[in-house]
């Protein structure tokens, strides 16, 4: 695999932390929480017990979904 085919396949599965998310959409921690619960924003993978991310791609799909 080229490194440019690496360097792609590392950036289609890129998973965000709740602060990556925040900066990318500018609301607090509340209501990203608010959002998952009525259904309205992308549910986060759950990696652990406290450890929780974010798909890019799902969070990409939304923001595209909302413009």
């Amino acid at each position: 695999m080229s490194t440019t085919a690496k360097a792609l396949a590392t950036t289609a599965h890129q998973l965000l932390n709740v602060t990556d998310v925040r900066q990318r959409i500018k609301v607090s921690v509340s209501t990203l929480y608010r959002w998952m619960d009525a259904g309205t924003f992308p549910k986060p993978l759950k990696l652990g017990d406290a450890c929780v991310r974010w798909r890019e791609e799902d969070l990409v799909a939304w923001i595209a979904s909302k413009t």
